[in-house]
């Protein structure tokens, strides 16, 4: 007889250890009707271990230990070791049937056991649910402290679930069939689906847009051709790049089911690639390798040279030296005086002293270089790598050298591990072992370049016994400002020389052009120049200042008038100025008849004019 069981009820697994897989008899198809039979009255024969129903009919030989015999069709339900199932809860045999689907416990009849089994019965909903994807645990027999041991499941309403949570059945074009009858798939809809984050889709999508197509993108990467994808590109790939729990949600995807969004399709194609990540990541090194060694040996270089240039250096000798001996004269008769040299930090200060004329002590040095030393003008000429190294610091380039050792030994390794897992014949196996080489000779001597620059400084640092703390930036930024004064001073001085040079040049025009107006001007008779046009210049010119009173034609009117007014009138009296003099009234003799008035040159040059 078969027990009915309410919908709402859950069948649960009965108590008791599991059938091993040696004497476990398969269980009969699911759904199918058991009948038991009365056995005869005889039947001494004793049932498998473990079992509480009778024998069929029939049965004279007991089964040997441990063999676990199928029961012929129509026979009962083979109940698990220690007793028979126990009765659902809420009423016993004999009450309404199990929900329609509900198999017996056991799993699928007729299938050999492979290593752990499920236990529970197989249930069959009444129609078709929404999936709730997860990684399932069957427990083995010998896991017995696990926590889902003492997880009991729990009753619930079926039909409340079935109505809230029903799988999406699409319609059929023409609206016709109901859903769950078998004929929505046919009708189903095609227009893509995606499986991933809705933001990790859209970045995929985005990315893609900039991409070549997908064959053509693998291609690219199994022959590393730049030409397709460049190192940028191979960036966003390696940002993109699907997780394996992205992978395997993409694999479960049904193929009968609605086509895959674009971005879903770029991460199942693309992770065909073996070994994809390390590919990326190995050809991703080899295109910045060499900005990695530019950051390195460069910088090295210049600061090699630097160092040679401050020790070698005669005119920084002598310029130091002139700094000295000026200092020790300032400082004498006191505890800094004496000095036998002094710290470099002072040359900067060198152009905060100032003096009483205005002047800085390094502009008091650049004229006394300019008198008596002007060879050492041109000092800043020969440290010409010095400002350079003022950006480069050797405890950066350490910590550079350093990374770049890891990471050409993590790419070494991630060669070796491609290289034994994809086609030798692959263009990544012969590229990217020669490269391996290459970049293991770049980085050996990318160390010997970094010893041998930190050994020079080390030895300039110590040759001007500067602090063993001073870094590299330090010491040549303390060079560099003071070059940079030192070439302010010069050009200030020769500002300050081009500027007397122009003043003493006016002054010399200055003089000429008194000069040139005297004799316009003055001188009995006038020559053949004209006279007033003199006085315009010298006037235009702003320099009449030489001009006599006698000069004037007003003052040659009349020689009487020049007698009246006396030889002993200094010039002193116009102040220098021709146009400065007194007017006076002066009273003539009638003129008499016979004798004409005398015409001046200014009247007989007005009268040639008229």
């Amino acid at each position: 007889t078969t027990a009915e069981t309410s919908p709402e009820m859950k069948i649960e697994q009965a108590e008791g250890d599991v059938p091993s897989e040696d004497n476990a008899p398969p269980p009969p198809v699911s759904g199918e009707e058991t009948k038991t039979e009365d056995p005869p009255s005889d039947a001494d024969i004793p049932p498998p271990p473990g079992a509480d129903i009778p024998p069929p009919p029939g049965a004279d030989i007991p089964p040997p230990p441990g063999a676990g015999i199928p029961p012929p069709p129509g026979a009962g339900i083979p109940p698990p070791p220690g007793g028979g199932i126990p009765p659902p809860p809420g009423g016993p045999p004999g009450g309404p049937p199990p929900p329609p689907g509900m198999g017996p416990p056991g799993g699928a009849p007729g299938l050999p056991a492979m290593g752990a089994q499920p236990t529970k019965p197989v249930v069959k909903p009444n129609t078709k649910m929404k999936p709730l994807f997860w990684k399932r645990i069957i427990l083995k027999k010998e896991q017995n402290d696990l926590f889902w041991n003492d997880v009991d499941e729990l009753d619930f309403d079926i039909e409340d679930l079935e109505e809230q949570f029903p799988a999406k059945t699409a319609k059929k074009l023409g609206g016709g069939g109901e859903e769950g009858d078998g004929s929505g798939s046919k009708g189903a809809s095609n227009k893509p689906k995606s499986l991933l984050d809705p933001k990790r889709a859209n970045a995929i999508a985005i990315m893609l847009n900039s991409m070549p197509p997908t064959i053509d993108l693998i291609r690219a990467i199994r022959h590393l051709d730049t030409d397709v994808l460049k190192r940028d590109a191979i960036g966003m790939i390696l940002n993109n790049l699907p997780s394996k729990d992205e992978i395997a949600t993409l694999k479960d995807h049904p193929k009968d089911g609605p086509p895959l969004d674009k971005p879903d399709q770029f991460c199942l194609e693309i992770s065909a690639v073996d070994k994809l990540e390390e590919r990326l990541q190995c050809w991703l090194f080899k295109l910045g390798c060499k900005e990695r060694f530019n950051d390195i040996n460069p910088p090295l270089s210049i600061l090699s040279k630097a160092c040679d240039e401050l020790v070698n250096s005669e005119k920084l000798k002598k310029t130091m030296g002139l700094v000295l001996s000026i200092g020790n004269y300032l400082n004498g008769g006191s505890k800094r005086g004496q000095a036998d040299g002094f710290q470099i930090d002072l040359l900067p200060k060198l152009n905060d002293t100032k003096g009483t004329s205005g002047d800085t002590l390094l502009m008091f040095m650049m004229r006394l270089l300019k008198k008596k030393y002007p060879e050492l003008i041109e000092l800043p000429g020969d440290l010409t790598h010095t400002p350079e190294c003022t950006r480069i610091k050797l405890a950066d380039i350490d910590g550079l050298l350093k990374k770049l050792t890891g990471e050409v030994k993590l790419f070494t390794n991630r060669v070796e591990a491609v290289s034994n897992v994809i086609n030798p014949s692959e263009a990544f196996c012969t590229v990217m072992k020669d490269f391996v080489n290459t970049v293991t000779n770049q980085l050996e001597e990318a160390q010997a370049n970094y010893e041998k620059a930190e050994k020079l400084f080390n030895k300039t640092k110590t040759y001007f016994d500067a602090r063993k703390t001073m870094a590299s930036d330090e010491m040549f930024q303390l060079f560099d400002k003071f070059l940079t004064y030192f070439k302010a001073c010069d050009q200030q001085y020769e500002a300050e020389k081009l500027k007397k040079q122009k003043e003493a040049k006016q002054g010399r025009g200055t003089l000429t052009k008194r000069e040139n107006a005297g004799k316009k001007i003055g001188g009995p008779g006038g020559g053949d120049g004209d006279p007033m046009m003199g006085i315009i210049a010298a006037i235009r010119a702003g320099k009449a200042s030489g001009l006599k009173k006698s000069d004037l034609p007003a003052a040659r009117a009349s020689p009487r008038d020049n007698e009246e007014e006396g030889e002993g009138e200094s010039e002193s009296e116009s102040g220098g100025n021709p146009f400065a003099f007194k007017l006076r009234k002066v009273e003539r003799p009638p003129p008499k008849e016979q004798e004409p008035e005398p015409v001046n040159e200014l009247q007989q040059m007005l009268n040639k004019r008229k």
